[in-house]
């Protein structure tokens, strides 16, 4: 009987431990604010608060648009339209409860006045005025990006020269939309940081950040993402770029502390199609543009210039 009550209390302990751990990872949260952030002197920002502060202020003063749209699930998701050249436009994509304002605000000025594009800039599901109780780590996360692209096509015409970018959770879910039926006007993809699968990045975290195990705590979130809709082992960067022919530009910081740079190396591996990366030696995490702006900059412009077809 002892025995029995002790199986018993470790199984609810275990799927409790379970499902707290899927509600830490997935729930709705507050998301990140790097203006915040970057003011704390051991921040990874701390040395280009300047630099992201004259972004976030640049932002401040455009006027966007507020645009929403349905998602393939019924959820309201929610961006922000800058309109530039008619004729291309670009996609930008937040990581794992972030916005806009962090992952892009540096680099929103040089795509808008230097690429001339017209700039989307979408708040993902799970976060800020977009609907949604969970975010899905890409799993669900890759159709809003196709929808999002639809509505560009739509809004701009089939001759629009549009790509897609992402940093973080963003670049995995550009990259894992990119052997969706995206519209033929997609140009190419460009992923910061990205990691290879949901699974892959929380085992990663869960044994860097809290030294738990993989086992049996990885296999319970699991099993609850899967009983609330989104199963991960559904969504692989790895197995989309296999599948395309989006043409995409891989990016990373060598020292990334949170998503590891060999992730970006199996992603790169992986790709089947025409592929570049750009690889930044002293970037932590997200921060290659503001390590290595020039370079960078460099490159993405080849990247656009190479596949734009409205010169």
């Amino acid at each position: 009987m002892n025995w029995f009550i002790f199986s018993a209390a470790l199984v609810i302990a275990l799927g409790l431990a379970g499902f707290i751990g899927f509600l830490f990872t997935f729930a709705r949260g507050p998301s990140v604010d790097i203006t915040k952030q970057m003011l704390h002197p051991k921040s990874i920002y701390y040395p280009f608060r300047g630099t992201i502060g004259d972004g976030v202020e640049w932002l401040k003063k455009r006027d966007f648009e507020h645009v929403y749209i349905k998602s393939r699930d019924g959820l309201q998701l929610h961006a922000r339209f800058l309109p530039g050249r008619s004729d291309r436009c670009i996609i930008m994509i937040h990581g794992y409860r972030s916005k806009g304002e962090n992952d892009f605000s540096c680099a929103c000025k040089f795509y808008h006045e230097q690429l001339g594009m017209s700039l989307l800039i979408t708040t993902q599901r799970g976060n800020g005025r977009s609907g949604g109780n969970f975010v899905t780590f890409g799993v669900k996360e890759r159709y809003d990006a196709l929808s999002w692209a639809e509505y560009i096509r739509d809004r701009m015409g089939e001759h629009v020269d549009l790509f897609l970018t992402g940093v973080s959770m963003g670049a995995s879910t550009v990259l894992m939309a990119a052997d969706l039926p995206l519209p033929a006007c997609t140009r190419g993809i460009i992923a910061d940081c990205g990691f290879t699968c949901p699974e892959d990045i929380i085992s990663d975290v869960m044994k860097k950040r809290f030294h738990l195990p993989k086992f049996p705590l990885l296999y319970l979130v699991k099993l609850y993402a899967r009983i609330f809709g989104f199963p991960l082992e559904t969504a692989d960067a790895r197995k989309s770029l296999a599948n395309t022919s989006v043409p995409v530009q891989l990016i990373h910081g060598r020292c990334d502390a949170f998503v590891p740079c060999y992730m970006t190396e199996q992603n790169f591996a992986a790709a089947t199609g025409e592929k570049y990366v750009f690889y930044s030696e002293p970037a932590g995490h997200g921060c290659s543009y503001l390590c290595d702006k020039e370079p960078m900059e460099k490159a993405i412009v080849e990247f656009v210039t190479l596949h734009l077809t409205n010169r």
